[in-house]
């Protein structure tokens, strides 16, 4: 996207609670990168590629869950 429309950004938010009981969020920032064969975690790569998915952008790290 043309950075002079808009822009995406990527956030992991964790949630936890202190010592005194009160609820805690962090809010990390988290990068993404083209999915190419590598970062999109499927069996058949040619059906990936068929359908463009390998021009898609992927979460570059693996520490996270949805």
């Amino acid at each position: 996207m043309n950075s002079s429309i808009g822009y995406f950004t990527l956030k992991k938010v964790m949630s936890s609670f202190n010592n005194e009981g009160k609820r805690v969020r962090t809010k990390t920032d988290m990068s993404f990168i083209k999915c190419g064969e590598d970062n999109f975690n499927y069996p058949d790569q040619d059906e990936v590629k068929l359908y463009g998915i390998n021009n898609f952008y992927c979460i570059a790290s693996d520490d996270y869950y949805l």
